[in-house]
């Protein structure tokens, strides 16, 4: 039985010619498939997106650190009864002399200052040799292992056990603060004061147990102090 062939569909163009000159029809296919526009969205429509992302992180960390003011989380004659001995971390032996003592004005405004800062959202644990530097706030939804680095003009907050190298104000802001729900950092620097971990403390014991107290280090007479946060 003879078979006829009438039409050939190639995109080959030596092929189109061969069959157009044996009488061969060579088909056109057509894409009539339209491509989706992407619209360019503008800075505006960029914010009202981005926004929930930022409130819904911002709202947790609320219900771990407290939303209350300074004096709330931090009343003047609760102070000393937070701070336990194991959470002084000694700061270094060249500090100078301890300053006055700053009224809570003067604090909650270079707090402010902080809080205007962009900040950068992390969700991921940062493992030894790794290094984020930021021009503003950081936030690590995740660890930070020993021998990772984070770095930031503004404040530090670490959801999950810090256990590397902290150095909030990195552009000399002593104001500061550095938060995680477990803060064993094994060097933690705020501004231009400095302080080491103890020896004694067990990372990897502290990494594996389930109960954590959210903590935040600031300066207070020119020595970094780690502090309990209660949920305001």
């Amino acid at each position: 039985m003879d078979s006829e062939l009438e039409f050939i569909s190639t995109v080959c163009e030596e092929t189109r010619i061969a069959a157009e000159s044996l009488g061969i029809k060579v088909s056109e296919l057509e894409n009539k498939v339209e491509a989706p526009e992407f619209k360019e969205e503008t800075s505006e429509e960029k914010e009202e997106n981005e926004t929930p992302v930022n409130l819904e992180l911002e709202n947790a960390l609320d219900k771990i650190f407290g939303e209350g003011d300074f004096e709330e989380r931090f009343p003047e004659e609760e102070v000393s009864e937070e701070v336990r001995s194991e959470e002084k971390i000694s700061t270094d032996e060249f500090a100078d002399e301890a300053e006055d003592d700053e009224t809570i004005a003067e604090i909650k405004k270079h707090m402010k200052e902080a809080e205007k800062l962009p900040t950068l959202y992390v969700q991921r644990t940062l493992r030894s040799g790794q290094s984020l530097k930021s021009d503003g706030n950081i936030v690590i939804i995740g660890d930070v292992n020993p021998g990772a680095e984070i770095i930031a003009k503004g404040d530090i907050t670490v959801w999950g056990v810090l256990g590397g190298i902290a150095h909030a104000g990195s552009d000399g802001n002593n104001y500061s603060r550095i938060r995680a729900l477990k803060l064993h950092a094994i060097q933690l620097r705020i501004g231009d004061i400095f302080a080491r971990r103890p020896d004694t403390v067990n990372i990897p014991y502290v990494q594996k147990t389930d109960l954590f107290t959210p903590e935040e280090a600031r300066v207070s007479r020119k020595h970094i102090v780690i502090y309990k946060v209660r949920e305001a």
